[in-house]
């Protein structure tokens, strides 16, 4: 019950950055989503906002108590078999996984800076995720290197594969007039840019590498997994892409992550591997982060 309560906790505070997401007309006729400051909110948003700050602020007796769940759940995992396959993530495990990173986002929700708090949180995910699932680890295919060089080879083609799929994308919103305006981005760009020289470093270290791999060994590896064996691979990789865009919670940017989502999906059940996905998902963010710099020179 505790470690359901921290998984309500999470998706509360998932789900509440789209509460107090507000449609603004552009100056070319377009429609754009705005993230609103406390004092531009509505009393239904200030309180949500409110709530949300409240839980993240105090949220140490949950961690405390997530401890406690975990350390049930450690004494529960099965041994690891010799048999691949008779080794599965249970609905517990899931639970267990959107539990922990709810446990990582309260804690560090105490640093400031954001820079400091994005790298913290995603090492947090990594390690304890390992400890936590050291038994399983091998269902997440993270250990599995074969083919690799042909899946290495296969990060550009599933790149431009990306792009297509993004600029698609980014037709769609035209035709519903929605400008392509994204918070989110603008806040990165800004992390980019004026942040002191340690916080760029770190923000790019976020970026290019600790941020994907968390991100992959999260989605990919543990959901994906959990769902794939549960649903099949197309429900799988659907749930698991829709999940990835909820948890950016950018709504401009949702359908472009989604159909990312899909593809990074997609490369992993083809490969059995999360190396080709971490590769690709490295290679996308840097080029992004080459990009701000470049077009800020």
């Amino acid at each position: 019950m505790t470690a359901i309560g921290l998984v309500a906790v999470f998706s509360f505070v998932v789900l509440a950055d789209f509460i107090w997401t507000d449609l603004q007309s552009t100056a070319e006729g377009k429609w754009k989503f705005v993230v609103l400051n406390p004092e531009q909110m509505n009393g239904l948003q200030w309180s949500f906002y409110r709530l949300g700050e409240m839980i993240k602020a105090y949220g140490g007796l949950c961690l405390v108590l997530l401890f406690v769940a975990l350390s049930v759940g450690v004494k529960k995992l099965p041994e690891l078999s010799t048999s691949h396959h008779s080794v599965r993530f249970r609905s517990k495990d899931l639970i267990f996984i959107i539990a922990w990173l709810s446990s990582a986002m309260i804690l560090v929700y105490q640093i400031d800076s954001i820079a400091y708090r994005n790298v913290v949180y995603s090492v947090l995910v990594i390690f304890f995720g390992f400890y936590v699932f050291r038994k399983k680890l091998s269902l997440t295919a993270l250990p599995k290197m074969d083919s690799s060089v042909w899946m290495f080879l296969r990060v550009i083609p599933e790149f431009i594969l990306v792009l297509a799929l993004q600029f698609l994308a980014m037709q769609f919103l035209d035709f519903l007039k929605v400008a392509p305006f994204s918070d989110r981005e603008n806040m990165i760009d800004g992390l980019l840019l004026e942040s002191s020289q340690i916080e760029m470093i770190l923000v790019i270290f976020f970026i290019c590498l600790i941020g994907p791999i968390q991100e992959e060994i999260v989605f990919r590896g543990y959901l994906q997994t959990y769902f794939v064996q549960k649903w099949g691979i197309n429900w799988g990789v659907c749930i698991s892409a829709v999940l990835f865009s909820l948890y950016h919670a950018d709504v401009s940017s949702s359908l472009s992550i989604f159909l990312y989502g899909l593809v990074l999906g997609g490369f992993k059940e083809k490969f059995q591997s999360l190396w080709g996905c971490i590769a690709l998902h490295v290679f996308n963010n840097s080029l992004s982060v080459w990009i701000t710099f470049a077009s800020n020179t």
